[in-house]
């Protein structure tokens, strides 16, 4: 299964508080603009979504990852670490602290290098933070989307991709920028070219 990795996260979010969209901030991480528009309308968990392309019947389904692991944003604790945002008592699984994985002074290295000032790059950085235990408080509450793609032909399957991201949001901008349909397409044009080879 294809993750995403701490690296690409971080590239990501940097993208997106210079005010870039998320797909914008996909595209660059793709390194290219892709330009594509898919034939259906964006999904939703539990929405199976099916139609014919290329030749091939795909089918793409949207669940929750259950074995996601969040370890790039952070950890839960009641032991403080560097720049540990506290919360509430008795809420989300009772642990006292968020303990980010990257720190304000690591996030700030990164905006300073993009030529912000000090005061500016520290703003952003403790901001960035912040937000990262937004996002771990909202992955503990619904779960992040866990996507797959399969394509077939006479009811046989064929090509399979599939891909974690971060939020419900972005599901049709990963099915697009990191090409699920094309890899499940090229995955079932290939078995069927080695059946083919066999006669």
């Amino acid at each position: 299964m294809k993750t995403f990795t701490f690296q690409t996260y971080k590239m990501f979010r940097l993208s997106r508080y210079e005010t870039r969209t998320a797909l914008d901030a996909f595209r660059l991480l793709k390194a290219e603009q892709t330009g594509k528009t898919l034939p259906y309308p964006v999904l939703s968990l539990g929405h199976d979504t099916c139609f014919k392309w290329q030749n091939y019947i795909i089918h793409i389904k949207v669940s929750i990852d259950e074995s996601a692991d969040y370890s790039w944003l952070g950890e839960w604790s009641d032991t403080p670490e560097v720049d540990a945002v506290p919360h509430e008592p008795g809420n989300h699984y009772t642990y006292n602290y968020f303990n980010p994985t990257y720190t304000v002074a690591e996030y700030q290295q990164d905006y300073s290098q993009r030529g912000y000032s000090r005061h500016e790059s520290w703003l952003l950085a403790k901001n960035a933070v912040y937000n990262d235990y937004q996002r771990m408080l909202k992955y503990r509450d619904s779960g992040s989307p866990y996507i797959e793609v399969t394509a077939s032909k006479q009811n046989v399957f064929l090509g399979h991709a599939d891909m974690s991201t971060w939020d419900w949001e972005d599901i049709e901008e990963t099915i697009i920028n990191y090409g699920l349909i094309e890899s499940a397409i090229t995955e079932a044009q290939a078995k069927l070219n080695s059946l083919c080879s066999c006669f």
